[in-house]
C-alpha cells in the first residue's frame, strides 16, 4: 500500500536548526515575528522520522506522508491556537516570544473551513525548530517536494559549543534522564544519542561529540542551496543584517520584532563568549592531539 496526501495546508515549511547551545531560542522567536511567518514550534517529530529515514528505519512514503501531515496539523492547529505552549517560564513558549496576546484570540475563534480558506490566502511560513537535523536537508528536500522548504541554521564557536555540551553533563543526562528524550541507539552495550552514530572512533564521549560538532559546522558552510546561515556573534551585534536579509523571504519586521529586540538586549556590544576559557578547557579534555588542533583551526576560521 502507497500513501499519499493530494491537499495541503502548509504551503511554506521553515526548517530552524542548530547544535545545542547555538542561539536558537533567541533566533526562533525573532524570525516568528517577520510579516509573513507563524510563530515557531518544536515538533520532535519532523527530526525523529528523518533521523529514521537515514537509518533505514522507516521507508520514504511513510516517513512523507507523516511529515506532510504533520506540517499541515501543525499549521493549522497554530491558527486556530490548539496545543500551543502557555507556559511562562518556557523558551518554546509564547509569553518568550510575546505573542500571548495574539493566541488567547486565536483559543476563542471557531474552527472549520473558513480557517482552512485563511491558512491557504495567507500562505505564511511553518518554522519548525529542531536540533541537528539540518545534515539531513535532502530528505527534507525530498518530503516536501510538493511545497517550499527553506532552511535557517544558527553557528556560534565551536569551542564553546563543545565545552558547554561537556559542563552541562550530557553524557550522563541523555543515559539515565527520563526528561530526555533523544533518539538513542545501543552497541556492544554502550548507550549513545543517534548523532554520534558515525563517531565511534575516539575515547570519549566528548570527543566523539566534538568530531560532530565540527562535522555539522562544516556542513553548515557547504550547504548554500535554500538556506540561510546565522552567525550568532554577528546576530546579536547587528540583529538587523540578517532580519532584513531574511525579510527578502519571510516579509519585513513587525512591531514585535522591536519588542523582542529590547527584551533581547540586542543589539549587543559583546557576547559572554571567554574565547581563551573555551580554548583552555578544549585542551583538557579533548586528548586525541589531532582532533584538539582541528577544533582550535575551526574556531580560528569562524572568527576570521
Amino acid at each position: 500500500m502507497k500513501f499519499i496526501r493530494k491537499k495541503k495546508l502548509a504551503q511554506k515549511v521553515l526548517i530552524i536548526d542548530g547544535l545545542s547551545g547555538s542561539g536558537k531560542s533567541l533566533i526562533g522567536p525573532l524570525i516568528s515575528s517577520l510579516e509573513k511567518s507563524e510563530y515557531n514550534i518544536y515538533d520532535h517529530l519532523f527530526e525523529e522520522v528523518v533521523v529514521l529515514l537515514a537509518n533505514n528505519k522507516i521507508d520514504f512514503n511513510s516517513a512523507q506522508s507523516l511529515l506532510r501531515i504533520h506540517a499541515d496539523m501543525d499549521i493549522y492547529n497554530l491558527t486556530i491556537g490548539r496545543d500551543v505552549n502557555f507556559r511562562p517560564s518556557d523558551h518554546s513558549g509564547v509569553h518568550h516570544g510575546l505573542v500571548q496576546k495574539e493566541f488567547n484570540k486565536r483559543i476563542k475563534v471557531n474552527d472549520g473551513d473558513k480557517i482552512s480558506k485563511k491558512i491557504l490566502k495567507e500562505k505564511k511560513w511553518l518554522p519548525i525548530l529542531s536540533h541537528y537535523s539540518l545534515i539531513y536537508s535532502h530528505y527534507y528536500n525530498k518530503i516536501f517536494s510538493d511545497r517550499e522548504i527553506f532552511f535557517i541554521s544558527s553557528s556560534r564557536n565551536p569551542a564553546k559549543l563543545i565545552v558547554d555540551f561537556y559542563n552541562g553533563n550530557w553524557e550522563k543526562k541523555i543515559n539515565n534522564n527520563e526528561r530526555e528524550l533523544f533518539l538513542t541507539y545501543k552497541k556492544k552495550n554502550l548507550v549513545s544519542p543517534w548523532f554520534l552514530s558515525t563517531f565511534k572512533n575516539k575515547k570519549t564521549f566528548i570527543e566523539n561529540y566534538a568530531e560532530f560538532v565540527l562535522f555539522y559546522c562544516d556542513y553548515q558552510k557547504k550547504f548554500q542551496s535554500n538556506h540561510y546561515l546565522i552567525k550568532f556573534e554577528n546576530f546579536i551585534k547587528k540583529p538587523d543584517i540578517d532580519l532584513n536579509n531574511l525579510g527578502k523571504i519571510l516579509g519585513s519586521q513587525t512591531p514585535n520584532t522591536k519588542k523582542l529586540l529590547r527584551k533581547f538586549n540586542l543589539p549587543r556590544t559583546k557576547d559572554d563568549n571567554n574565547l581563551d576559557y573555551n580554548l583552555n578547557k578544549i585542551n583538557k579534555i579533548i586528548k586525541d592531539k589531532k582532533l584538539n588542533k582541528k577544533v582550535h583551526l575551526a574556531c580560528e576560521s569562524h572568527f576570521s
